[in-house]
């Protein structure tokens, strides 16, 4: 199965003087490399890019070799980003000899090529663009060196490369088709949601790990989604089950929501997340939200609320009381008349 080799992130205008080389690795996976690899790994990739560039106007995106495939993204000015993935391989014995076969056709540069954009989707989604995060640290590089560390050391372990297949390419999204009618009440509950609350500038609605509505960009939705079903949900599922010893919450009255993240309510409720900050493209300007992620039996509402904003207990006490019974009686509909038989539906810009 394909492996992660390695990971780094450089600028190749920074450390332009010999011997300050080390000043182009921003970051680099994994940390147990020394300077030397990590600036001959950078010195390799950067005169790979100036040989192609010498026969095309199109960036170098990918290098085979007989182990590995090295895939470049530059998803910023003067910043390169490179993913180098381990060939499968099998041995065999042949002539009393060990002869180690590489499967190069299980690596498609398609699909890892898509893998790196998405780890730059998801960094940018939480910490904004590498430019904007100097910016606001006046210019401070070591700035931007703390954020990719403190991110990438924990996505990569979620990476699960040997199960990467033809619907990363398109970042696939799972719907939950409805009927007319189901689906304008949803639709209803989420535009009065924005307009009674200003602060709210976008909602969207999941049923399960299933989506039903969204108001945010579309490209925005799919790094969102991607963030909900394969990191929050999971986690949030594993700290129920952790917390109740694997019985049931007890909810009174027909109110069963609770915070996913924001601010627990109810003694019995789980403990929620922090509140994420995500930078959101408005109008081809990146705006910072808080994500409120609130949940009642099977079905979630997700709320992009303005960054400026301070979400107060009784923000949340207010917001539970109106949306959580309204949010378990859809959830209880839903579950009997529409059990889930997804349709698989695919999101493609230019890939």
């Amino acid at each position: 199965m394909a492996t992660l080799g390695s990971f780094y992130v450089f600028n190749d205008t920074y450390g332009p003087k010999e011997g300050e080389e080390i000043k182009k690795v921003l970051y680099y996976y994994p940390p147990t490399a020394d300077e030397n690899k990590k600036c001959k790994d950078v010195g390799l990739v950067e005169a790979m890019i100036k040989f192609v560039e010498t026969f095309t106007n199109s960036p170098c995106q990918a290098v085979h070799t007989q182990k590995q495939r090295h895939l470049y993204y530059q998803p910023e000015k003067n910043f390169w980003m490179v993913l180098c993935v381990n060939i499968p391989c099998t041995t065999k014995q042949r002539d009393d000899q060990t002869i180690s076969e590489y499967h190069d056709e299980a690596v498609h540069d398609n699909v890892f090529g898509i893998v790196l954009r998405q780890a730059y989707n998801m960094f940018k989604l939480f910490m904004g663009t590498f430019i904007d995060i100097i910016s606001r640290a006046h210019g401070d590089v070591q700035s931007l060196k703390l954020r990719l560390e403190h991110f990438y050391s924990r996505y990569l372990s979620t990476l699960k490369l040997s199960q990467c297949d033809i619907l990363d390419v398109y970042n696939g999204i799972s719907w939950l088709p409805l009927d007319k009618g189901m689906y304008l009440r949803i639709q209803c509950l989420m535009n009065r949601l924005e307009s009674k609350y200003s602060q709210i500038a976008y909602t969207a609605f999941l049923c399960s790990d299933y989506l039903v509505w969204t108001g945010v960009p579309q490209q925005d939705m799919q790094v969102i989604y991607q963030y909900l079903i394969s990191s929050l949900f999971p986690s949030h599922h594993e700290q129920e089950m952790a917390s109740q010893d694997g019985s049931r919450q007890s909810f009174s009255g027909n109110n069963y929501g609770q915070f996913i993240t924001g601010v627990p309510l109810r003694p019995q409720d789980s403990k929620p997340s922090r509140i994420p900050r995500v930078y959101i493209n408005v109008d081809g300007v990146l705006k910072d939200f808080q994500l409120i992620v609130y949940r009642a039996l099977s079905v979630t509402v997700c709320a992009l609320i303005d960054g400026s904003y301070t979400i107060t207990p009784a923000f949340s006490k207010k917001f539970d009381a109106e949306l959580g019974p309204t949010l378990t009686e859809l959830a209880s509909e839903i579950v009997q008349k529409y059990p889930p038989k997804p349709s698989r539906l695919v999101f493609s810009s230019a890939v």
